[in-house]
C-alpha cells in the first residue's frame, strides 16, 4: 500500500514480459532461421549445435536427446500456460454469469478450446493461425485503447514514462537481484517462475518465429523480436496497471488480499470500478479465449515439426495427437494442484534447457564468426 510497492510492481512487470524472455526466444530463433535457412539443416533445436558436437553428434545420440528433452520440456510450459489460460477464463465467467469455478467446467473449456485449435491447426498456418491472430490482435488492440479511454489516462502515461526509466535504470540489478541475506519466497514464485515458464516455451516460440522471419536480416530478426514486443507489453501492463493501481484506494487491504489471492477474477473486479465494465469484462474473455486457441494451435503445430524431423508441414495426426496430449496434460495439473501444480512442472523441465541456450549463444557466435572469415 506504498508508492514504493507501486513502482516495484510496473518494473517488475516490464522485467517478466520485457527483454529478457524475448532474449531467449531470439536466441533459439536465430539460430534455427540461421541454421535452417543459412546451412540448409533440419528446423530442429538440435541443428543449432552443430558447431559444438559435429554433424555426427547431432544425427547421433546427443541430438536426439536435445530434441527430445526439447519436446518434453515444451509440453510442460504449454499445459502451464494453458492451465492458466482455463483459469482466467472460467474466472471470468463465474464472475460475470456464476458458472461453477470448478474441475467440471475446466474440462468443457479446455475440451471446446482443444476441438477449436485441432480443426485450426490442420488448416494451416495461413488458413487458421494466421486468422485468429489477426482478429485477436484486433480485439486486444481495441479492448486496450478502450480500457485507455476509460481508464486514468494521465496516470497510464505516467506510468509508462516512469516504468520505463525505472526498468532500464536497474536492468542488471533487476535481473541478478535475489536477498541472499533471508527468504527469498517472492523471488522463486515470481521472478523464477517467471523466467523458467519462458524458457520452456522457448522451443516453440524459437522454431515459430524463425519460420515466419524467412528473407529477414539478423539485425531485422532481433529488432522485430525485441523491441516490438517489450514496448507492446510494457503498453498493456501501464494501461491495465494503471486501471488496477488508480482504484486500490475503494478497497480496504483485507479485500485487496483476497481479490490478489484469486487473480484469475481480480481484473474483472476492478472493471466493476469504471464505464463500460460489463463489455470490458466480456471482451476480455473473448480475447483470453483466443489466445488460448491460437496459443495452442501454434504449440501444436510446432510440437508436430518437432517430432517429424524438422518437417516444415508436419502431418495432420500428429498435430490430432498433440493436440489431445496438450490437453490432457493440462487439465491433469490443474485438477492435481491446481497453478503450484503448474508453476512446478515450468521450473522443474525448463532448469536444464538453460544449458542448451548457452549452447546455442556459442554455436551461434562460432558460426558467424567463421562465416565472417569467408
Amino acid at each position: 500500500m506504498t508508492e514504493e510497492a507501486a513502482r516495484f510492481a510496473i518494473r517488475s512487470s516490464f522485467m517478466h514480459w520485457g527483454l529478457q524472455p524475448w532474449g531467449a526466444y531470439s536466441i533459439i530463433g536465430l539460430g534455427l532461421a540461421y541454421f535452417q535457412f543459412r546451412k540448409k539443416q533440419p528446423g530442429l533445436i538440435s541443428s543449432i549445435c552443430t558447431p559444438i558436437i559435429g554433424e555426427k553428434g547431432v544425427k547421433g545420440a546427443a541430438g536426439k536427446v536435445i530434441d527430445i528433452f526439447s519436446i518434453i520440456m515444451s509440453v510442460a510450459g504449454v499445459a502451464a500456460s494453458f492451465g492458466i489460460g482455463c483459469l482466467q477464463i472460467s474466472g471470468g465467467l463465474n464472475f460475470l454469469w456464476g458458472v461453477p469455478n470448478r474441475a467440471v467446467t475446466w474440462l468443457i473449456i479446455i475440451t471446446i478450446v482443444c476441438l477449436i485449435y485441432l480443426a485450426s491447426s490442420i488448416g494451416g498456418l495461413d488458413k487458421g493461425i494466421k486468422k485468429l491472430s489477426d482478429i485477436n490482435l484486433c480485439l486486444a488492440g481495441f479492448l486496450m485503447c478502450l480500457a485507455f479511454l476509460i481508464g486514468p489516462t494521465t496516470d497510464i502515461l505516467n506510468i509508462f514514462t516512469n516504468g520505463i526509466g525505472e526498468y532500464l535504470s536497474c536492468f542488471i540489478s533487476d535481473s541478478l537481484g535475489i536477498n541472499p541475506f533471508g527468504e527469498n519466497e517472492w523471488v522463486g514464485a515470481w521472478k523464477v517462475f517467471y523466467w523458467a515458464w519462458w524458457i520452456a516455451w522457448a522451443p516453440l516460440v524459437g522454431i515459430f518465429i524463425a519460420r515466419i522471419s524467412k528473407g529477414r536480416t539478423i539485425r531485422e530478426f532481433i529488432l522485430g523480436v525485441m523491441a516490438a514486443p517489450t514496448l507492446a507489453s510494457a503498453v498493456w501492463f501501464s494501461v491495465f496497471g494503471g486501471m488496477a493501481l488508480h482504484v486500490t484506494d475503494r478497497f480496504t487491504s483485507e479485500q485487496l488480499t483476497l481479490i490478489t489471492a484469486s487473480p484469475e477474477t481480480a481484473p474483472f473486479i476492478i472493471y466493476t470500478q469504471y464505464p463500460l465494465g460489463t463489455l470490458l469484462s466480456v471482451i476480455t474473455i473473448i480475447v483470453l479465449i483466443i489466445f488460448f486457441i491460437t496459443s495452442a494451435d501454434s504449440a501444436t503445430f510446432v510440437l508436430s515439426m518437432l517430432s517429424s524431423e524438422g518437417n516444415m508441414n508436419p502431418p495432420n495426426l500428429k498435430k490430432v495427437v498433440w493436440g489431445i496430449m496438450q490437453a490432457l496434460i493440462a487439465f491433469v495439473l490443474l485438477y492435481s494442484g491446481g497453478v503450484s501444480a503448474l508453476q512446478t512442472a515450468s521450473i522443474a523441465s525448463a532448469f536444464p534447457f538453460m544449458f542448451i541456450i548457452v549452447i546455442a549463444c556459442v554455436s551461434l557466435a562460432k558460426s558467424l564468426k567463421s562465416e565472417n572469415k569467408i
